[in-house]
């Protein structure tokens, strides 16, 4: 079996720029170049499903920040088929029909699973057969201290439509919401620093709750900011 570059796949997927919407297997594979190889079961993987179905369990992941180049996996839907896509890295996946049916397109975990009402299955360096290469992930940096918390202990950085004690930046604390972005960026996670709380960094810190077993809100607030340099990088 070959081994396939997943980093260069994942670019070349949302290189498409659009694809035959429903075809998110042939899309996948044909990124990745498993399309034009033999599979482990010739025949067999006529849908996405039966991709994840098929994985070796000691090739598949759970948590949601799967490293750019990884296979990403959704649940069916009444169709039955599942749905198959790259990871970009930091919770971003370039996958089709995204954000319209026949288009490829840059999406979160989170919001996939909200638009589609899909659940996440998960992720894998494995496809077909075939060993699928992904992006390093840096290892944790032991011993790093959180900064304190800038806001008021009941307040948190929230959109600028919410209540008082939510700060998105626009008004104050714009620098102390970018330094939390920045320590995201450098865990991995594809943010831009801006200082500002919108949805990006909103379906971000959504994620990395998720991954750390914290509420996931999509607020930052004491527990959310201190894990982002206390938590190990998973």
């Amino acid at each position: 079996m070959a081994t396939l570059d997943g980093v260069a796949g994942a670019d070349k997927l949302l290189a498409f720029g659009t694809y035959r919407a429903g075809l998110c297997l042939e899309a996948v594979s044909k990124a990745l170049g498993s399309y034009y190889l033999t599979s482990d079961k010739p025949g067999w993987y006529t849908y996405a499903l039966r991709g994840w179905q098929n994985t070796p369990a000691n090739r598949k992941r759970s948590d949601r920040n799967p490293p750019k180049g990884a296979v990403v996996y959704f649940s069916a839907s009444g169709n039955g088929y599942g749905h198959i896509c790259l990871s970009l890295g930091g919770g971003r996946i370039a996958s089709t029909d995204v954000p319209r049916n026949g288009v490829v397109g840059v999406t979160t975990i989170d919001a996939l699973e909200r638009a589609w009402n899909r659940t996440y299955l998960g992720w894998a360096d494995w496809l077909m057969g075939h060993e699928v290469t992904v992006a390093a992930v840096a290892p944790p940096t032991p011993g790093v201290a959180a900064p304190a918390f800038p806001l008021p202990w009941t307040s948190y950085f929230g959109p600028k439509s919410g209540p008082a004690a939510s700060v998105s930046g626009y008004f104050s604390h714009r620098e102390d919401l970018r330094r939390w972005q920045k320590r995201m960026q450098d865990r991995g996670w594809n943010i831009n620093p801006d200082g500002l709380y919108g949805d990006q960094t909103r379906d971000i810190a959504k994620a990395f709750q998720r991954e750390k077993g914290l509420t996931p809100d999509g607020l930052i607030g004491p527990a959310t900011w201190a894990a982002a340099w206390t938590a190990p990088i998973t």
